[in-house]
């Protein structure tokens, strides 16, 4: 093998030098292309999360535009929903049911029994709690509402094809799988600091 001369020795040192500035910018375009791609990624999460927001807030006002006129918000029609007429359920069934403190349920509870919809007993197998049931006015007043709403539901979803339904109904129930056990855990590690601190 013929020694390099100092000329072919330049050339050979400036190739390489070239060579690892292209590679270090490459580089440098791939970090600056997955950091701006998992800002926007962060971004559009972000504004799809506010959306989900104003839209179950629309849909809320939507359903109490619905309900007033049986002069029920939607905590008290859904609480109507989780009772029947014969079994009822425990406060502390429907405080969890309902996601709400149980003062938040006790409340609920004295106005829909001033209204004449439901009623509460002692329970036959625990006596220290109560069990709701429903009175027919409750039944009556529970039905109504509810055809009002399932038409009006009718009506949002019109603007729907099948197909997005269906999508949208499978991407609820994954979101509500994780919202689910995100809440379970955060309730334990609540509940666990509680009774340490006790």
């Amino acid at each position: 093998m013929l020694p390099l001369d100092k000329a072919s020795m330049s050339r050979i040192y400036f190739l390489t030098q070239q060579y690892y500035l292209q590679q270090l910018r490459e580089q440098q375009i791939y970090a600056s292309f997955f950091v701006k791609s998992r800002k926007k990624q962060r971004m559009n999460e972000y504004q799809t999360y506010h959306i989900f927001q104003e839209l179950s807030v629309l849909l809320d006002h939507a359903d109490r535009l619905v309900l007033r006129p049986f002069n029920l918000s939607t905590i008290q029609y859904n609480a109507l929903l989780l009772l029947d007429v014969e079994n009822g359920r425990r406060l502390t069934d429907l405080s969890e049911r309902l996601m709400c403190e149980r003062s938040t349920v006790t409340r609920l509870m004295d106005y829909l029994e001033g209204e004449g919809l439901i009623q509460r007993a002692a329970d036959p197998e625990d006596r220290r709690s109560q069990r709701v049931t429903l009175t027919p006015a409750g039944v009556a007043r529970r039905d109504q509402a509810q055809a009002a709403l399932e038409e009006a539901i009718q009506q949002r979803f019109h603007a729907l094809s099948q197909d997005e339904i269906e999508n949208l109904l499978e991407m609820h129930q994954r979101l509500r799988r994780t919202l689910r056990t995100e809440i379970e855990r955060a309730t334990k590690e609540v509940t666990s600091k509680v009774n340490k601190a006790l």
